[in-house]
């Protein structure tokens, strides 16, 4: 009972973080509907917005925005905003504040070196869906964890995506081919990775925790998300796998309840992964 209570709690705590940012999503969108038709990108730190009309919004060539342009410190909040948005900020705020694990040093991505962050995650993957090898993309990792005690909210700061876990199996030879084309956080291979090559030349070896090489034509059972799942990040052997399942699974998930399990993180890593660099 307590079991399932639990898992009711949680599930709930889910819908009402997604309700909040389709809740933001959605006025914002009505916002940008009403009063700005279109967003014409001049470079890479200013932009002119026309209006509905089709009409210049601010003389001849319409309104120059830059990142200073509005300014939104100690704005008051809009009421009737406020309103809809209040209770599931509550909700969310209570979620964020769990104490999920603790680590002894700040835990970065990397794809120029093995980085514990990287492990870790992979790690929560492959353990929930029990596969034989568990990919996970660096750039889906978006802040660090902290030194010191780290919260619910601190890996969603991390793992800021919807993502699900899916599974599928891939032949050695796919793997391979992936490999050679990216760094990638991984669970259950031991990857050298030489950056100084072309891609998709990266890869140099990989083998199974025994050392076993991986074998071309020998299909293993793999983890990803579902970005790269549907050939994100141009790795498009993952949407050749076979048995693919999406497990509805979200990330996020999977990872906090690994942490619930394996809270103390270190900041040790332990050699799985080798990488040159230019």
């Amino acid at each position: 009972m307590a079991r399932r209570w639990l898992g009711s709690v949680r599930i709930r705590t889910t819908l009402a973080v997604t309700l909040l940012f389709a809740v933001t999503l959605s006025l914002a969108a009505v916002f940008f509907v009403n009063h700005v038709r279109k967003v014409l990108v001049e470079d890479s730190h200013q932009v002119t917005i026309l209006s509905p009309d089709g009409g210049d919004v601010e003389g001849a060539g319409g309104l120059i925005m830059t990142p200073e342009s509005i300014a939104v410190q100690n704005a008051p909040p809009d009421l009737e905003i406020q309103s809809i948005v209040g209770p599931y900020e509550t909700l969310v705020a209570s979620a964020a504040a769990e104490q999920l694990g603790e680590t002894s040093a700040d835990l970065r991505s990397s794809s120029t070196e093995e980085s514990a962050l990287n492990d870790m995650i992979a790690d929560a993957l492959r353990e929930t869906a029990d596969t034989q090898v568990a990919f996970h993309n660096v750039g889906g990792m978006r802040a660090r964890l902290k030194k010191g005690p780290f919260t619910f909210g601190a890996l969603f700061d991390v793992l800021p995506f919807q993502d699900t876990l899916v599974t599928m199996n891939l032949t050695g030879a796919q793997i391979k081919r992936v490999l050679g084309r990216r760094v990638l956080a991984v669970s259950g291979l031991r990857v050298q990775w030489d950056l100084t090559r072309e891609a998709p030349h990266y890869l140099v070896s990989a083998t199974l925790p025994t050392g076993q090489p991986l074998q071309d034509a020998v299909q293993y059972t793999v983890v990803v998300n579902d970005f790269i799942a549907a050939g994100g990040d141009g790795l498009e052997e993952f949407t050749e796998g076979k048995a693919v399942q999406d497990t509805g699974v979200l990330l996020r998930d999977a990872v906090s309840a690994y942490l619930r399990k394996h809270p103390v993180v270190s900041d040790v890593t332990d050699g799985r992964v080798t990488i040159r660099n230019r």
